[in-house]
C-alpha cells in the first residue's frame, strides 16, 4: 500500500467512527480497559492521568466526575439546554469543593446528589426556572467570537456554512459595515419554532456531540483551567456549533455527509484556528460571572 493509500484509509477509517458517534440513537457508553504497551506506545496515549499529571486515585475520581457529567448530559427527559444548565450548577459547586481542599468524600456526595432520581425531580426543575435568557446577548457572543475568525473559517466547506448562518439570521451590514444584534437577535427569536423543531430532530446528533467533547478534551480540566472556566469554553465553543449546525440544515445541509463536514470543519477550528478561542478567552476576561454565561447562552 503506497503513503497516500494509507492516508486516505485513516481519513475514511476517522469518517465512519464519527459517523457512528454521531448517529447513534442509544446513549452512548464508555468502557475502560487497559492497553498493553506493544499495540498502544505510552508517548501516543491521551488521558487523565498522563495530561494532568495525577496520581491513580485522582484519575479515578476525576473519571467518576466525568462519567457524572456525561449522565447528565444524557439525561433525555430533559432539553439540551436544560442539561447544561444543571451541569454548569454541578460544576459549580464542584469548584466549590475545589476551594475547601478537593475532599474526596464531598466530590462523591455531590456525584451520588445529582444522581438521584429525587434530586432530579426536587432541584433540577428549580435550578432551570432561575435561568433568564437573553437574545440579544447571546446573538451579540455569537457573532463577536465567528467575526474573529471569518477570514480563517471562510475556506473550503467552512463558506457554505457560513454563507447558510448569514442568510438564515438575515445578517446585513449597513453601509459602515455594522451588523444590529438587535435585529439579528429578532431574526432569531422569529426562528423558535424552527428552532424547537431542530432541536428534537438533532437532540441525539447534538447529544452524542457534547459527550465526546466533553470526554476526549478532558473538560472540566481542559487546559489546566479551573472547573468553571474550562466549561465556559465548552458552553461558548457547543452554541457557535449548535447554531451553525441549525442556520445549516435551514439552509439544507442536512445529510449525513453535510453534517459530517460541518463537524469535520468546525472542530479542526476550534483546536487550531486563528483567533477562535482567543477571542472566547477575551470575553470569558471581560465577563467573570459563570452564571452571567450561563443566562447568555441556555433557554430553559
Amino acid at each position: 500500500m503506497s503513503a497516500s493509500n494509507g492516508v486516505w484509509q485513516r481519513i475514511f477509517i476517522a469518517t465512519v467512527a464519527a459517523e457512528i458517534v454521531l448517529f447513534a440513537r442509544e446513549p452512548m457508553k464508555f468502557e475502560f480497559v487497559e492497553v498493553p504497551e506493544k499495540i498502544h506506545s505510552n508517548g501516543g496515549k491521551i488521558t487523565l492521568k498522563t495530561a494532568m499529571k495525577i496520581s491513580d486515585t485522582a484519575t479515578e475520581l476525576m473519571l467518576e466526575i466525568q462519567i457524572a457529567m456525561i449522565s447528565i448530559l444524557q439525561e433525555r427527559t430533559l432539553t439540551i439546554d436544560q442539561r447544561l444548565i444543571v451541569l454548569c450548577f454541578f460544576v459549580d459547586k464542584l469548584e466549590e469543593i475545589y476551594s475547601r481542599g478537593m475532599n474526596t468524600d464531598e466530590q462523591r456526595k455531590l456525584i451520588a446528589a445529582y444522581e438521584s432520581k429525587k434530586f432530579l425531580a426536587e432541584q433540577v426543575p428549580l435550578m432551570i426556572q432561575s435561568v433568564s435568557f437573553d437574545a440579544k446577548k447571546f446573538i451579540g457572543l455569537m457573532i463577536k467570537v465567528l467575526n474573529s475568525s471569518m477570514r480563517v473559517l471562510r475556506t473550503g466547506d467552512g463558506q457554505k456554512f457560513l454563507v447558510a448562518f448569514e442568510k438564515i439570521l438575515e445578517i446585513k451590514p449597513d453601509k459602515n459595515n455594522i451588523v444590529s444584534f438587535i435585529e439579528i437577535a429578532t431574526n432569531y427569536k422569529r426562528l423558535s419554532g424552527a428552532r424547537r423543531k431542530f432541536l428534537a430532530d438533532y437532540s441525539t446528533f447534538l447529544e452524542n456531540y457534547l459527550v465526546n467533547e466533553l470526554f476526549l478534551s478532558l473538560y472540566p480540566w481542559k487546559n489546566h483551567y479551573r472547573p468553571s472556566r474550562s466549561l465556559s469554553v465548552l458552553l461558548i465553543s457547543y452554541k457557535v456549533f449548535e447554531l451553525l449546525m441549525f442556520t445549516a440544515t435551514q439552509a439544507g445541509f442536512s445529510g449525513k455527509d453535510d453534517l459530517l463536514k460541518l463537524v469535520d470543519w468546525y472542530t479542526e477550528e476550534i483546536d487550531h484556528g486563528d483567533g477562535f478561542k482567543e477571542k472566547i478567552f477575551e470575553y470569558l476576561e471581560e465577563r467573570k460571572d459563570f452564571f452571567e454565561l450561563m443566562e447568555t447562552l441556555l433557554e430553559r
